[in-house]
């Protein structure tokens, strides 16, 4: 051995000042190596494999916990049937979201009263509701187990969190399938985490855009190399290269790229992409609190789902493009942005000129030309421009009595009170008091 050290001493003198070097920069430098390792060997990018991997990860965790939290004899028989499994998780997931709003408003209360009354909890926190209101006051049978919401979640809170973690690992892998995202949000709200719906569905929307891109990119390039010249490759060493050997959005503003994307999500049916995207857009609009605590990246979603819902003869989707005109403008309006949201309730009121057959379909238009005139009139009141304001009250008087109370709706009535307050004010404003004071 001694031997063998002697005649190889070069070698392992350098090895040796190798490592003497080498170790304290590796110790240095051991969490950016290990990442750098990690991501090696298994990179980020669209895997169906890997998602399907950690979906299932997840999908095993809530099956184990569901199991364990289901006390009811005749729901873990039901457990066994593979059919009945999702919609007794989604009952379990449900008491876990309803947990946790029954404690965002039992915060204001006393602390003696923040438990659920004997009642209550044999009611909506038993362990079988059917069989809980089956019995109260009926029958002098048992009641089913019962607890506390708040121990019911405490109990399950770290299984789900669990799942939630291997549903966002899924995320990463996902690329344009939605599955992770909807994964996501089947449990965010169980564990009073509603923002990483936010965040799953935002991702997958920018993940695929960039997919699309990426096909485009691919396109592009075939199509150069299908074009040019021999010479092209030396003409661009040079930076002589041909303009037609560019890229389709080579220069493009972010929303023109968008536009183009966009387009090609619309126009490629056999791309399946179209209606999850627009889905998940719908999702952030209309499911979450995007429009309240982001309002300028909600606005920013209504140029897509109006992207995709323009120039179409089909009255289903002019009336959808309608609607969602409308919010853009209600929210336009919540943010101080007077002209754009004139614009956008010009625009919602132009698609209620369809002709109905059905009264109540014909009052459901005059209550949108109604709500959509209305506001118009309350944008020209905050721009100053009063007289325009007046204008717009007066166009719809002819409609006031379809709205007064004849569908019974609440809402209506109160765009009764609004359109009187708004006139009123309007009025005093152009200096006409004694009209402002004749109304109701």
């Amino acid at each position: 051995m001694i031997k063998i050290l002697k005649d190889n001493l070069i070698y392992v003198l350098a090895i040796g000042l190798f490592w003497l070097i080498a170790f304290p920069v590796i110790i240095y430098k051991r969490h950016a190596i290990l990442n750098w390792y990690a991501i090696k060997m298994s990179p980020s990018g669209h895997s169906h494999k890997v998602m399907k991997k950690f979906l299932d990860e997840g999908d095993k965790i809530l099956k184990n916990n569901l199991s364990e939290a289901v006390k009811s004899p005749r729901i873990q028989e039901e457990l066994e049937d593979e059919k009945k499994h999702p919609k007794i998780l989604l009952a379990h997931l449900e008491k876990m979201e309803a947990a946790c709003d029954y404690y965002k408003s039992a915060v204001k209360k006393d602390e003696i009263m923040q438990d659920p009354t004997w009642l209550d909890r044999n009611t909506n926190w038993s362990s079988d509701k059917d069989l809980s209101a089956g019995g109260i006051g009926k029958t002098r049978k048992p009641l089913p187990s019962s607890t506390n919401p708040d121990d019911y979640w405490k109990k399950n809170v770290n299984s789900v969190l669990g799942a939630l973690d291997y549903y966002k690992r899924a995320l990463n892998y996902a690329g344009p399938e939605i599955n992770a995202a909807d994964k996501i949000k089947s449990v965010a709200n169980a564990v009073c985490r509603p923002e990483e719906i936010i965040i799953a569905y935002i991702s997958y929307i920018n993940v695929s855009e960039a997919y699309v891109e990426e096909i485009l990119d691919k396109e592009d390039e075939e199509l150069v190399k299908k074009n040019q010249s021999f010479f092209a490759p030396l003409l661009r060493l040079f930076g002589i290269g041909d303009a037609t050997d560019r890229k389709q959005m080579y220069g493009l503003s972010p929303l023109m790229k968008k536009s183009i994307i966009w387009r090609y999500i619309k126009e490629n049916h056999n791309l399946p992409l179209l209606m999850d995207y627009i889905r998940a857009v719908n999702t952030l609009l209309l499911d979450t609190k995007l429009r309240e605590s982001s309002p300028y990246e909600a606005d920013a979603l209504y140029d897509t789902i109006l992207f995709f819902l323009q120039g179409t003869e089909d009255i289903v989707q002019q009336r959808n493009e309608r609607f969602f005109r409308f919010k853009r403008g209600i929210l336009l309006f919540n943010m101080g942005e007077f002209e754009r949201a004139k614009e956008q309730f010009t625009a919602a009121k132009e698609f209620d000129n369809l002709k109905e057959e059905t009264p109540a379909s014909m009052r459901l238009i005059a209550s949108h030309i109604f709500q959509s005139n209305l506001m118009i009139a309350k944008c020209n009141f905050k721009l100053g421009k009063y007289k325009e304001a007046l204008i717009s009250l007066k166009s719809v008087e002819n409609l006031l009595s379809n709205i007064d109370g004849r569908t019974g709706s609440r809402v209506e009535v109160n765009l009764l009170d609004d359109y009187k307050n708004t006139l009123r004010e309007t009025f005093k404003k152009l200096g006409r008091i004694k009209e402002a004071d004749e109304i109701e």
